[in-house]
Formats: C-alpha cells, sequence, structure tokens
C-alpha cells in the first residue's frame, strides 16, 4: 500500500502474459481452448507432452512416439510451445511461440513428487501414471517450473492430471484437419463452411470447446461410439425435452473459466455474479437430463 510505505513504493512482477498464459477475455477465444504445452526431445523413442489450459485449468499429459506426435499437437494447437533447448522439436510450428528452457527443468522426478504435494496422493498411479509414464512427468516438470516464473502466485486451480491414451481415437495430422475442413476452412481459415460450423449449435462456451476436441478426435472405439450416438438419438427424438434444455443453459456463462478466475482470485465481481446466475441454472439442467435417462 503507498499509504504505508516509506521513501519508493516496491512494486513487484506478479504476472507474465504470454499467448499461452492469459486470463483476460479478450485475449482467448470462448469456442477453443488456449493451450500451454510442453514436450521432452522430438527424436527420443518416447516423446513426452504436457498441457494446460490456464484460464480453465485442465491438465493434460501424453506419452508418443515421433511419428504420432503431430496429430497430437495439431488437436491441442497450443499457443506457446516449451521445449528443451537445443533440442529436437517439430518442424511445422507456425503461429506458435516456442520458448526455450534448460534441460534439468525437465525433471520426472521432481514433476512427480510435486504433483504428488500437489493432489493429496500417496502416489500417481491413480491418476494412471506409471513407470512409462515417465516422458510425460518430464514435460510436466518443465512446464510447471515455466509456470512458476509467469504466475509467482500460483496455479491453484490446476485439475489433476489427465494422461491421454494412444488409441480410442482417430489421429488427424494438420493436413488431414486443413483438407476435410472440420473446424477451419481453407478460405480464410475461419469456420465458414466447416464440419464445425454445420454442427455447432452448442448453447454454452464449454460446450462449443467440447464440440471442437471431439471433431478432431473421432472415436475408434465401436462401444464409445454407440454410447455418444444413443445419446443424441435421445435427445433428437425429444423435441420437447431438448428445446426445455437448450433453454435451461441459455444463459449458463463460461463456468470454467469463471470458476478458474475465482480460484486464481482474479474475478472481479461482475464476473462473480455471473457465476452465481450460471450455478443457480444448473440444477434445472440436471433435472432435465435425469428425465431423459
Amino acid at each position: 500500500d503507498p499509504k504505508l510505505a516509506k521513501g519508493i513504493v516496491k512494486r513487484e512482477v506478479i504476472e507474465t502474459v504470454t499467448p499461452g498464459a492469459v486470463f483476460a477475455d479478450d485475449l482467448l477465444e470462448g469456442s477453443r481452448n488456449n493451450f500451454l504445452c510442453a514436450m521432452t526431445d522430438a527424436q527420443a523413442a518416447q516423446v513426452g507432452v504436457a498441457a494446460i489450459g490456464l484460464s480453465t485449468g485442465e491438465f493434460r499429459l501424453a506419452v508418443r512416439t515421433p511419428a504420432e506426435l503431430p496429430p497430437l499437437l495439431a488437436r491441442l494447437a497450443p499457443r506457446e510451445l516449451v521445449v528443451i533447448a537445443g533440442a529436437a522439436r517439430p518442424a511445422d510450428l507456425d503461429g506458435v511461440l516456442v520458448t526455450e528452457r534448460e534441460a534439468w527443468e525437465f525433471d520426472a522426478r521432481d514433476a512427480g513428487e510435486e504433483l504428488t504435494r500437489r493432489f493429496g496422493v500417496h502416489d500417481l498411479a491413480g491418476f494412471a501414471l506409471h513407470a512409462d509414464s515417465a516422458p510425460a512427468l518430464a514435460a510436466a516438470g518443465g512446464l510447471l517450473r515455466y509456470l512458476r516464473a509467469l504466475q509467482p502466485a500460483g496455479v491453484p486451480h490446476l485439475a489433476r492430471p489427465v494422461l491421454e491414451p494412444r488409441d480410442g481415437v482417430m489421429p488427424l495430422d494438420e493436413m488431414t484437419r486443413r483438407n476435410l475442413e472440420l473446424v477451419e476452412s481453407l478460405r480464410g481459415g475461419g469456420t465458414a463452411g466447416t464440419l464445425l460450423e454445420v454442427l455447432d449449435r452448442t448453447q454454452t462456451p464449454m460446450g462449443a470447446r467440447l464440440l471442437r476436441q471431439w471433431l478432431l478426435a473421432p472415436l475408434l472405439e465401436r462401444a464409445a461410439v454407440e454410447t455418444r450416438l444413443d445419446a443424441v438419438e435421445v435427445l433428437a427424438g425429444d423435441g420437447v425435452a431438448r428445446a426445455a434444455l437448450r433453454e435451461a443453459l441459455d444463459g449458463v456463462r463460461d463456468l470454467e473459466r469463471l470458476a478458474g478466475k475465482v480460484a486464481a482470485a482474479r474475478a472481479t465481481p461482475r464476473e462473480l455474479r455471473a457465476l452465481g446466475d450460471s450455478l443457480a441454472r444448473l440444477p434445472r439442467v440436471r433435472e432435465l437430463l435425469a428425465a431423459l435417462v
């Protein structure tokens, strides 16, 4: 407080803004994730990848071979990529800010210890992280150290890490994704004329982001596909319930990002009110969904 200071007021850096580490709504797109990613050596037999959506707290880990890496990065579409200084990296990183960090920061053991402390667990087996997940933990270590430098106050809203399995979804590389015009048009780069534009009738930003993720990761397992289709069939066959559900969701704001701002002590009074109003609508949404089961 300047009133309490004697002489020069001490000012500390409380945040460093980068393309992958932003909270401001005017710098984020509501319909897509804003991932900050880190990866180990891209030419190693097993490459570790860690991705954090700072605005939502989403935390993903993956282990891939060099050949499997491009489809994963194309799906995550990171705004910023943290790499080991001097190590190999993917060739096609147009529009992605690449940040180099020292190799010692990518330490799997230190990352494992930090995650067990952060989430209060005895080990990481409950997160499906085992010995063969070491490359992903190494990437997580580099990413968490980088985030500590950007956000000295910490990231208390960080969710538990989710390890993305290798199988279950179809890998789509950048060229395939563009030529099929799933989420981005070949004419101008927007969504006009894409499959996403045709299908997207979502009512909330969370739904828009989820639909985008689903389109970029088509399911391969028959049981999972049929489960999703069964849910679509229920809603498609009951127009009254569908309309009521859309009405209940109308006005629900971006709960993921609002909750992230509250947890990080960044929410304004207006955003707190928006969070409260959105939460007040959820019991009605749950009631309508329960009636459809």
